[in-house]
């Protein structure tokens, strides 16, 4: 099936982006999608998404047959050896000790896919049936509505949504491997995905995912439709880095809505390509030492 994507990653409101995300053809008809949400200190934060994706970019590489259920296999095994990674980064460096990213991927094989998370980076599947998240947020306010049934009221959920239950920081926290049931879900004409970091979501318990809906769909290209989300995002006060990929599958025309343009702001829209090849060339920890 064709398929089409856009992706958009920019700093906010913030000094520095410590997203990092990834749109990496594997095959024919074979693609890998990451959106990484790093946090630790001005350097850590980004050594740390950009040392989760590419890793996770390289491992896959590795396995012989890219078929799901022999990836869902191995990769739980692959996120324990990022761990790893960044535990020893985060000791060889001591601008890189706090650092740690959340992660969510999709990967794309033919008419079929897989998803993983940890964190509270999010995807969205939609089509004319409607949004889905596909996602659970690791969070202190999701692990709280899990338990209780409820949410926490506003006030206090908004204290504590941004305090993550797992993480990829170099301990032990597993992601979430999806479909938990079913060794993959099937790829159908019109279907179409978002990924994004949690700058993305303005407010986590009520989040306005009918306008993802609508401009994912209803937008000219991706390009359009991401470029615009994280635009709106800023526009209504972001504070955080925002970072976005959309994805069309298939030829099926959907209406095209009358919605309303945002501006993205001067800034870089590419994370620095320096980092993609330190960690493409094989020398990441050489140079993650000398920064």
């Amino acid at each position: 099936m064709k398929i089409e994507f856009a992706k958009c990653s920019i700093p906010g409101r913030r000094d520095y982006n410590q997203d990092y995300v990834l749109a990496e053809k594997l095959g024919e008809n074979q693609w890998l999608f990451i959106v990484a949400d790093g946090m630790g200190g001005t350097k850590g934060g980004e050594v740390a998404s950009a040392l989760a994706a590419e890793s996770l970019l390289q491992n896959i590489k590795k396995i012989e047959s890219l078929q799901p259920e022999l990836i869902k296999k191995q990769l739980e095994a692959i996120f324990k050896k990022i761990q790893i990674r960044i535990a020893e980064e985060s000791s060889s460096n001591k601008e890189l000790s706090d650092m740690g990213t959340t992660i969510v991927c999709l990967i794309i094989l033919n008419d079929t896919y897989i998803w993983a998370s940890l964190g509270d980076s999010r995807l969205y599947k939609i089509n004319s049936d409607g949004i889905e998240q596909l996602t659970e947020d690791h969070t202190f306010v999701q692990d709280y509505i899990n338990k209780n049934g409820s949410a926490l009221p506003d006030a206090i959920s908004a204290q504590y949504e941004h305090m993550l239950t797992k993480s990829l920081d170099g301990n032990v926290d597993s992601p979430d491997i999806f479909p938990q049931n079913t060794k993959y879900e099937k790829l159908n004409e019109g279907d179409a995905f978002l990924l994004c970091s949690d700058g993305l979501i303005l407010d986590k318990i009520h989040t306005n995912t009918q306008l993802f809906k609508n401009y994912v769909l209803g937008s000219e290209s991706p390009k359009d439709a991401v470029n615009n989300l994280v635009g709106y995002a800023y526009e209504e006060g972001s504070k955080d880095n925002i970072s976005a990929i959309a994805i069309k599958v298939g030829e099926k025309k959907y209406e095209k809505l009358k919605l309303k343009s945002y501006a993205l702001p001067e800034q870089t829209l590419e994370l620095k390509k320096s980092l993609i090849e330190r960690f493409r060339s094989g020398k990441e920890k050489e140079n993650g030492r000398k920064d």
